[in-house]
């Protein structure tokens, strides 16, 4: 439940470098979204080995850059949404995309989420 640390190289965005991290025949990411270099929200996709159908979901990480140690410059809390993270900016193209769930969790978060994102159309308004 605590924070991962490795090296990013220079240069590599974001989404590569979870990508390089996670990605595999059962598990791809689909679009990936920063807000404000603190946190990094993510459509993904698991793809059962069993064969059953493939379901997309939400994940979401607060992120760390830690420019002065050349080993370990970039760190990462990692959650999915039926952790029901409090943290409520993943955009909308990621929330349209995301696949049906029972989990009250997820679609408690899902419903902030959408709340927060309506409110701050208005606001720009």
């Amino acid at each position: 439940m605590g924070w991962t640390y490795t090296h990013k190289r220079k240069g590599q965005t974001i989404e590569e470098f979870f990508k390089d991290q996670w990605e595999n025949d059962h598990f791809k990411i689909l679009k990936c979204r920063t807000y404000f270099r603190r946190e990094v929200y993510m459509l993904c996709t698991a793809i059962p080995k069993d064969g059953s159908l493939a379901y997309n979901f939400a994940a979401m990480c607060l992120i760390h850059f830690c420019p002065r140690d050349h080993d370990c410059n970039f760190g990462w809390k990692d959650m999915d949404q039926t952790c029901g993270p409090n943290y409520y900016n993943c955009p909308d193209e990621i929330l349209d995309a995301i696949s049906p769930t029972d989990s009250e969790n997820a679609n408690s978060w899902i419903a902030a989420c959408r709340s927060n994102n309506l409110k701050k159309k208005t606001e720009r308004k």
